[in-house]
């Protein structure tokens, strides 16, 4: 899961994951932050995972989903949000930081399947070597790279979003993301009358879930994207809880709505 001489240890409690360390080849230890793990949803059995995409290859894309966002008023850069009980969202700039994306052997997902999570991430060849840092305030792609390894058969793509660090890639140039996960900036309403207060959100709390990949033939390597869904992020929200709450669960969302494509090249 993590790049090489990195290894990241999972600790589950009374239903929540915690990224406790990531000690290096020398053994110094990183401590993390505490998160809850979410599931793909798949039935208890590996009946589903009888069959997959066989490959020798990856090139990974992460990407944002701009459906069900509108522009914002003044044209600039970000996107409006708002639920029919009139809940909304107005982000100027937002960045997550996918700590890796993997894939995940038929056999893996059959077995992850048959136990509830936390899971944590099967470490194998595809996975990604950096963090990179993802800007939901645009719709530009990041590119992952591209990685090689035996030949298997997959079925699923495991992700973590995971706090940055120094050398996460495609840093931002006015925004800090050294020990952040997720950083929105904007303004929020929390019902229909509200009156709009600032958002200024950042959180070093992480999220994880394992993604279906689709039918569609991919070709040997596989293009695969990883898109994630900013108008999901008011689903089940209360803008009014605590706002290490409100950053959690918009973490914990982002991990589990996103949507693996194939390129059939």
């Amino acid at each position: 899961m993590p790049p090489p001489g990195r290894h990241c240890c999972l600790l589950a409690v009374a239903g929540a994951v915690g990224l406790l360390g990531c000690a290096d080849s020398t053994g110094a230890t990183a401590r993390g932050a505490g998160t809850a793990a979410t599931d793909s949803g798949r039935p208890d059995s590996g009946a589903a995972f009888a069959t997959g995409h066989s490959l020798t290859g990856v090139e990974w894309t992460l990407a944002v989903d701009s459906s069900g966002l509108s522009p914002l008023d003044d044209g600039g850069p970000g996107w409006r949000l708002e639920r029919a009980d009139g809940a909304a969202l107005e982000v100027t700039e937002a960045w997550l930081v996918v700590y890796v994306v993997t894939l995940e052997t038929c056999a893996e997902a059959a077995a992850r399947a048959r136990t509830p999570p936390p899971h944590g991430l099967p470490d194998h060849a595809s996975a990604t070597t950096a963090s990179h840092a993802i800007p939901l305030h645009t719709d530009a792609p990041v590119d992952a790279g591209a990685y090689a390894f035996d030949a298997d058969t997959f079925c699923q793509v495991g992700v973590a979003l995971f706090r940055g660090d120094t050398v996460t890639e495609n840093q931002p140039d006015d925004v800090d993301l050294n020990g952040t996960t997720l950083h929105l900036e904007g303004r929020m309403r929390p019902a229909a009358g509200a009156e709009w207060e600032p958002l200024a959100l950042s959180s070093s709390l992480a999220g994880e879930a394992d993604l279906p990949l689709p039918d569609t033939s991919p070709g040997d390597p596989a293009a695969v994207a990883v898109s994630f869904r900013p108008a999901a992020l008011l689903d089940d929200l209360d803008l009014h809880d605590d706002p290490d709450r409100v950053a959690f669960s918009m973490i914990k969302t982002l991990a589990a709505t996103a949507v693996v494509s194939l390129d059939p090249r």
